[in-house]
């Protein structure tokens, strides 16, 4: 089986852990579930260019099932990501698939986490730099730590918070300053250091209802990179260790041979990191089905559910469909299809040009007139056939309709 090059090294985590990290709008497919694999999405996430074998471009879009789901942590970024276990589609499948649901809404794909409170802050620069200290929003303190005692003249405590790979890291939480405010007074520097952070990075505070135990996660900014470190020379080092571009983490080899073994029929595997911009390329069938069930057209109202960087709500994005990528009976390239001019360009996104090209089952319709049913699903096919049985059939009827209307001519 295809492996990533740096796989063994990724760190399990824990659900809840996992989620509050990722954001409420990833959906993650159940084990056993029926799904579709899109090779032109996995290869967003590669960190150069793919070079697809023959074989694997022609598919678009490979029905599969979920064998096994992973969540886990890249060691080096401690970013989040998930592994998908997946096995190529058998007719024989059907009855042991099970069925996710309807997902047509996106509010529908909103993940709850229970069992788990959090709250994220976006670094500032005061907050980043390496000789400082950290300004705790003040719903931060109340929600997720321990309660001060504030008959002191200087409340203070200190905590113990686990990151993504279990190392705990001590910061003293002090309440103090004119006006008063929430700080971490010390260890938040040493962490600082540790974790390679810069402004634009956003700490994510973890507690678990049930046991009281505190986790810390960080999500990596990747926008205009450049502009933050001429701003903070304090920063310059941050990036060592890993890279900050607009790119992905996992090997273009990993991504052609994923498609490759998907194409060939036999077992394979992929990781998927959640991050704006990155459109998650392994999609419940149903999901992705039910979008495609739609006629798209240029200038229907559409709205995009986005969940703000900082992960406190998810906002609704309206705009108008500006083009469709059209469709033909061998060449059903769904992924990114439609492209949407937005009323308001949405903030907090790593690649705007990519927003704009998005896929169907990313978009909800918010016009007055109802959609119109498509007359053919092009995911479909992939259902109930290929593309090259669908062409078998197309022949063979032209050569029957040759035939008759060669018999009429012989016998007129």
């Amino acid at each position: 089986m295809a492996l990533h090059d740096d796989q063994q090294g990724f760190t399990p985590v824990s659900y809840g852990i996992w989620r509050a990290c990722a954001g409420r709008l990833i959906h993650v497919p159940k084990v056993n579930s029926r799904v579709y694999y899109f090779p032109k999405g996995h290869a967003e996430q590669a960190s150069s260019p793919v070079n697809f074998s023959t074989r694997a471009v022609s598919r678009k879009a490979i029905q599969c099932r979920v064998t096994k789901v992973s969540y886990l942590a890249d060691p080096k970024t401690e970013e989040v990501l998930v592994k998908y276990n997946l096995e190529p589609w058998k007719s024989d499948d059907e009855n042991d698939v099970s069925v996710e649901g309807s997902g047509r809404s996106s509010v529908d794909t909103v993940e709850e986490n229970p069992g788990f409170v959090s709250f994220n802050k976006i670094l500032t620069p005061s907050d980043a730099n390496h000789g400082g200290g950290f300004s705790v929003p003040r719903q931060c303190a109340v929600t997720i730590f321990p309660k001060l005692n504030f008959a002191l003249e200087a409340p203070l405590q200190s905590l113990w918070i686990s990151d993504v790979k279990g190392t705990q890291w001590m910061f003293r939480h002090i309440y103090r300053g004119t006006p008063r405010r929430h700080l971490f007074a010390a260890g938040w520097s040493r962490f600082v250091n540790a974790k390679k952070i810069i402004a634009g990075d956003t700490v994510v505070f973890i507690r678990n209802i049930q046991t009281e135990e505190l986790a810390i996660g960080i999500r990596r900014n990747f926008m205009d990179t450049s502009k933050l470190i001429t701003t903070i020379p304090d920063n310059a080092n941050a990036q060592k260790g890993f890279p900050r571009e607009n790119r992905g983490r996992v090997s273009p080899k990993a991504v052609a041979e994923a498609a490759d073994r998907a194409k060939k029929g036999m077992p394979f595997e992929v990781v998927y990191y959640p991050r704006p911009g990155l459109a998650e390329f392994v999609v419940a069938a149903d999901k992705a089905e039910a979008a495609c069930d739609w006629y798209w057209t240029t200038g229907t109202r559409v709205k995009m559910a986005l969940e703000t960087y900082d992960g406190l709500k998810v906002t609704w994005h309206h705009g108008s469909i500006a083009s469709v990528v059209p469709i033909n009976l061998c060449s059903s390239d769904i992924w990114r299809m439609l492209e949407v001019s937005w009323d308001d360009e949405p903030k907090g996104l790593q690649k705007k040009q990519k927003m704009r090209k998005v896929n169907p089952w990313q978009l909800e319709f918010s016009g007055p007139t109802p959609p119109i049913r498509a007359p053919r699903n092009p995911l479909k096919k992939y259902k109930y056939g290929t593309c090259a049985r669908g062409m078998l059939l197309l022949v063979l009827c032209f050569c029957f309709v040759f035939l008759f209307l060669a018999i009429l001519s012989y016998k007129f």
